[in-house]
C-alpha cells in the first residue's frame, strides 16, 4: 500500500491540468489508465490516497524531476533536471536533459513532441533525439549517442538541480565531450505575467547553440520581426522573445499523442 501511494502522488506530481501524462522519456497516451482511473481504483480496493495538493514547486528528487506553478495557478512548468536512467538499462530514455513542458489556463502550451513508434527505423531515432524536445543542442550535436530502437551509449553522467526562491534551475555534462567541455545550465522564473528561461553555457570556445520549443497543435504560431506570437483559438496567450543578438524561426513539427500518431 505504502509504494502504490507514493507511485500514484509521483504521477499526480507529473500530469498537465487536463489530467494526462506529460511527455517525457518513452511517454504517450492510450496504453495505461489515466490517473484519475487510478485513483478511483485504489479507492475501491481500500489504498487511502490524496486529495494531495503539489503546491506551487515540488521538486522530485529521486527521478529528478521538477514541478512549478506560477502564484495566481494559471501557469505550470514541468522539467527534467535529470540524465538518462536507469543507468544500467536505459532504453526508454531520451536525449532530454532540461527539456520542459508548460500549460497555461489548463491548456498544453510547450510540449516535448512524444512517441509514435517502438520500430526500429527513422522516426523512432527522431523522436528520442535532442530536437524532438524543448530544450538546447550544442553544435548540432546530441546529449546523448542514441541507436537502434532502445539503446543508449555516451551520455551525460553529471546533472545538478535546485530551487532558488521563485527560480528553477538545473544543468548537465552531456555535451562534456565536445572541445572545451561545455556545460548547459538552465534557470526558470515562473511568474503570473510571464515565464522567464535563461540558458547559459560554460566552457572554452565558440559553440552553436539551438533552443527548441515544440508548441502543441492546438496553439498557433506567427512570426513578426523578432519574437514569435502564440495565440489559442485566436486568443493570444504570450510571446516567445529571444534575448538581443539571438533570433528565432518558425518551423512545421509533429507532435504524437499515441503509438501510430503523428499530429501537424
Amino acid at each position: 500500500e505504502l509504494k502504490a501511494r507514493g507511485m500514484l502522488d509521483w504521477l499526480g506530481f507529473m500530469i498537465h491540468p487536463d489530467g494526462d501524462l506529460s511527455f517525457f522519456n518513452d511517454t504517450t497516451l492510450g496504453v495505461a489508465p489515466q490517473y484519475d482511473q487510478l485513483k478511483a481504483y485504489a479507492q475501491r480496493v481500500g489504498i487511502e490516497h490524496g486529495p494531495r495538493e503539489p503546491g506551487r514547486t515540488r521538486r522530485l528528487a529521486d527521478s529528478r524531476f521538477m514541478r512549478v506553478s506560477s502564484p495566481d495557478g494559471r501557469t505550470l512548468l514541468l522539467m527534467d533536471v535529470g540524465a538518462p536512467s536507469p543507468s544500467y538499462q536505459p532504453g526508454h530514455a531520451h536525449s532530454e536533459s532540461l527539456s520542459l513542458e508548460v500549460s497555461r489556463d489548463g491548456r498544453r502550451v510547450i510540449v516535448n513532441s512524444g512517441v509514435s513508434t517502438y520500430e526500429d527505423c527513422a522516426d523512432r531515432l527522431r523522436q528520442r533525439q535532442t530536437a524532438a524536445h524543448s530544450t538546447v543542442r550544442i553544435d548540432g550535436e546530441e546529449q546523448a549517442e542514441l541507436w537502434s530502437s532502445h539503446r543508449c551509449g555516451r551520455r551525460c553522467l553529471l546533472t545538478r538541480s535546485g530551487m532558488d526562491s521563485e527560480v528553477v534551475w538545473g544543468e548537465h555534462h552531456g555535451y562534456a565531450y565536445l572541445p572545451g567541455g561545455p556545460v548547459h545550465r538552465r534557470a526558470v522564473a515562473v511568474g503570473d505575467a510571464d515565464l522567464r528561461i535563461e540558458d547559459m553555457l560554460t566552457g572554452n570556445g565558440e559553440h552553436s547553440a539551438e533552443i527548441f520549443f515544440h508548441l502543441h497543435p492546438d496553439v498557433e504560431a506567427r512570426k513578426d520581426d523578432r519574437s514569435v506570437e502564440l495565440f489559442l483559438e485566436d486568443r493570444k496567450i504570450g510571446s516567445i522573445i529571444p534575448r538581443e543578438g539571438c533570433g528565432a524561426r518558425v518551423e512545421e513539427g509533429t507532435w504524437h499523442p499515441g503509438f501510430n500518431l503523428s499530429v501537424p
